[in-house]
């Protein structure tokens, strides 16, 4: 199958010269062929110089490779291009959205960082509430360019924004489930992301803004747990989770309806959550020991 054409649009006018230089057999487009992608996501300043320049390194090594055409992609990649790009005259750039950006040769082998390690570099260095919020658009940039999340990577990230004010991003991104990837359906990330609420009303001042705070972030963590988005898919032959068949999940939920009726209801169930919650503890509970029961049966 033949390459996609040049279009006009989305290089600048040096740069296409030379590349219609070596490839004057192929026609030019004045129409821009749609990006796969659209725009490159943008990330605002963090409380680390350190954070920043990893969120940089990610954004002109990585992911802007993956927004560009296959001919572009070409450029920065090969060797023999080199010399088109590094070209201080008539430097090469390219247009994605409303945002120009310059080319430059890249190394798939040295100039893009582990996914892993530079998540955990990331997790480690994000201190406040305000460094979470890059999370999004990075997890989205990350799947666009192919690059794996994985569970445990997933908890570990829970876990420590739950501990250094990001709950808000956790509900971000699991609300944006198809770009982050980051599904509650997996067991370890529910619990972790429900007992970071549980500690933040902990160390508070536990007063009625906090039992609103942990009430509305608990309750949201139980509804996307219903979306279908979320549903853990394993695979082949391994057993799929559903956190809200775990007590430890259900009994979070209960715990705060029933601290919400005590302090700001007058110990009033009005509603019948509180009700509702306990009744779905004692039948997870139920089941368990009819399975020890039968399992000790079978056993005799």
């Amino acid at each position: 199958m033949a390459e996609p054409i040049f279009a006009k649009s989305l290089y600048c006018r040096p740069c296409l010269q030379r590349l219609y230089s070596r490839t004057s057999t192929r026609n030019l487009s004045t129409s821009a062929p749609r990006r796969k992608h659209g725009a490159l996501s943008s990330f605002t300043p963090t409380t680390s110089p350190e954070l920043d320049a990893l969120l940089s390194t990610f954004r002109t090594n990585i992911f802007l490779p993956a927004h560009l055409l296959k001919l572009q992609q070409n450029l920065i990649y090969r060797k023999k291009n080199r010399r088109l790009l590094t070209d201080t005259d008539e430097p090469a750039t390219a247009k994605i959205g409303n945002e120009v950006h310059a080319l430059k040769p890249l190394n798939r082998l040295t100039d893009e960082p582990s996914t892993s390690k530079s998540l955990a570099q990331m997790v480690e260095l994000c201190k406040e509430g305000k460094d979470w919020v890059n999370m999004v658009p990075f997890l989205i940039e990350l799947k666009t360019a192919g690059r794996k999340v994985k569970g445990p990577q997933f908890e570990k990230m829970v876990r420590r924004m739950g501990e250094k004010g990001g709950l808000g991003v956790i509900i971000e991104m699991a609300r944006r489930v198809e770009g982050t990837g980051m599904r509650l359906g997996e067991l370890g990330i529910a619990r972790e992301a429900l007992w970071g609420a549980v500690m933040k009303y902990i160390r508070s001042e536990r007063n009625e803004a906090a039992v609103q705070d942990a009430h509305k972030f608990i309750e949201a963590i139980w509804q996307l747990l219903s979306d279908e988005r979320h549903v853990d898919r394993p695979a082949t032959g391994k057993k799929a989770s559903d956190p809200k068949t775990h007590p430890e999940i259900i009994g979070v939920l209960l715990w705060i309806r029933a601290l919400k009726a005590s302090l700001l209801a007058d110990n009033q169930d009005a509603d019948g959550t509180v009700k509702r919650a306990a009744e779905m503890v004692l039948a997870v509970w139920n089941r368990d020991e009819n399975k020890t029961n039968n399992n000790n049966t079978i056993g005799r």
